[in-house]
């Protein structure tokens, strides 16, 4: 099995990390460094003095370094991830080589969890709840009412393959109107959508191009369909900053336990998984630019938030057992 990572790792393991800047480096980046407190060592592994922090996974590394303190941080349902059918091949092979591998090998060293959902804090017992910094802008609004084409934006990777594929013939729909174009990244499965003259694949392949991509952008509605399954309910509240980063008004399905919070800010529409309940949603929101106004609005402020560079600051400060002069 160690032959056959070493030999994966190179394919599988991208230089750039989003899990790493979204719940490290985006706040404490000036921390990290070769004349620095924290070291990194590889895309997803950290160490001071006292801790070794593995994010997801340890790949591009063979041995770790030994500390007092080790932490694992997970923002998936690692098991649920890998028993889905829908999940990409090479997405579940990286699984099973790297995080449940380096995973149950820190949970032998008793290591300390870190989640990014209440619903992983559940699967973990006594696990910590860390939330995201994503370094980004969020967008003005200005768009949301001004004239010009409406776009409508499916942000989710390809993990979300199965989710995209539930709204498809109703997207299919929306799109057969000319009202609206639909973004959506380009290494996605489209079905039925393939080939729509109104489709826009997204080309960014890497984390930096997307960020960039992503403050460039103004999108009118952003969806977030997902089918009721394990791994979607432990996922973050990630998706709600990333539609804030591009001035959308999101939409959103009530199995996602985030959607009870979104619902109370009235930061979003919160649907059901009739695909024909997000189909009158979308068309009735391209008619009421006032009403995308006021979620986008509410969803920016939400987003705000959800969004806490401070607090990791302060997290880390105490994970790394760093001092006030470490970390001035």
């Amino acid at each position: 099995m160690q032959a056959l990572e070493r030999i994966a790792t190179p394919w599988m393991i991208r230089p750039q990390s989003p899990t790493a800047d979204l719940y490290l480096l985006n706040a404490c980046r000036d921390w990290v460094g070769p004349d620095r407190p924290i070291q990194r060592l590889a895309p997803g592994v950290f160490v001071s003095r006292e801790t070794l922090l593995v994010l997801r996974h340890a790949g591009g590394l063979q041995t770790w370094p030994e500390r007092r303190r080790r932490i694992w941080l997970i923002d998936d349902d690692v098991e649920a991830t890998i028993a889905d059918p829908t999940t990409p091949m090479g997405q579940r092979l990286k699984l099973r080589l790297f995080e449940r591998r380096h995973g149950d090998r820190l949970c032998q060293d008793e290591a300390r969890i870190v989640v990014s959902s209440a619903a992983l804090a559940k699967i973990h017992p006594g696990a910590c709840l860390i939330r995201p910094s994503w370094g980004l802008p969020l967008a003005d609004l200005a768009h949301q009412t001004e004239p010009g084409p409406l776009r409508l934006a499916f942000l989710s990777s390809a993990v979300h393959r199965g989710d995209l594929a539930m709204l498809a013939p109703v997207l299919r729909a929306v799109l057969d109107s000319g009202r609206a174009e639909l973004f959506v990244p380009a290494n996605h499965a489209l079905g039925r959508l393939r080939g729509h003259p109104l489709v826009r694949p997204v080309a960014a392949t890497s984390w930096p191009d997307w960020r960039t991509w992503l403050t460039r952008q103004r999108m009118h509605l952003a969806l977030y369909p997902l089918r009721d399954t394990a791994v979607n309910r432990a996922r973050s509240a990630n998706k709600i900053i990333e539609h804030a980063v591009v001035g959308a008004a999101g939409l959103y399905s009530e199995s996602w336990p985030e959607a009870s919070r979104i619902a109370r800010r009235n930061a979003g529409l919160v649907l059901p998984s009739d695909p024909e309940a997000w189909r009158a949603a979308i068309m009735g929101l391209l008619d009421d630019p006032e009403r995308r106004l006021a979620l986008a609005t509410a969803g920016r402020g939400l987003a705000a938030d959800l969004t806490h560079p401070g607090l990791q600051r302060a997290f880390w400060r105490h994970a790394f057992s760093l001092s006030p002069k470490d970390t001035s």
